[in-house]
């Protein structure tokens, strides 16, 4: 979270397709993706449910959706969802609405927490079971809000950049 930008979007669908378990280049683990990848390495699960299959995106390609086997810990059922590039303005579009500083988010969520004394300035594992133990899913929700909504709380943090020089 310290390094992060954290966007809210409105995305609107014209369907939904399988979700995709998506990496960005470099990382490594159960999803791993090559650090000279040029984009995100996104896979399905295979016909055995388990396996994953590498994914081969068209402009038609619905993002995905899937609802995990198991509630949160605080009982609530969660969503994850996928959408792929290539489709984006043809099976989706997105229109963003707010980017922060994912660490002015978590800061303000270990200020509700109490703090987090016990825990370093960093935003890691510490401080994200404080966070957990001591805040109620509706309260992280409502620091969300009230976050997002305020921009003196957390200023805007605009795009990048991305001119070509030619």
């Amino acid at each position: 979270m310290d390094h992060n930008i954290i966007e809210m979007s409105e995305v609107n669908v014209t369907g939904w397709g399988k979700y995709e378990y998506c990496n960005a280049p470099g990382a490594t683990g159960m999803f791993t993706c090559p650090e000279n990848a040029t984009d995100y390495c996104c896979t399905v699960r295979g016909p055995d449910g388990h396996h994953q299959v590498p994914t081969n995106h068209t402009r038609t390609h619905l993002p995905g959706i899937e609802v995990p086997g198991q509630p949160l810990s605080d009982g609530t059922i969660g969503f994850w969802y996928s959408f792929p590039r290539e489709s984006q303005h043809v099976t989706w579009t997105e229109k963003m609405l707010r980017r922060i500083h994912g660490k002015c988010l978590g800061d303000a969520w270990r200020t509700e927490a109490g703090g987090c004394g016990s825990c370093g300035d960093a935003l890691d594992s510490c401080v994200a079971d404080c966070i957990q133990g001591n805040l109620t899913l509706h309260q992280i929700e409502a620091t969300w809000e009230r976050v997002f909504a305020n921009p003196q709380e957390c200023p805007e943090v605009p795009l990048p950049d991305i001119s070509v020089v030619v």
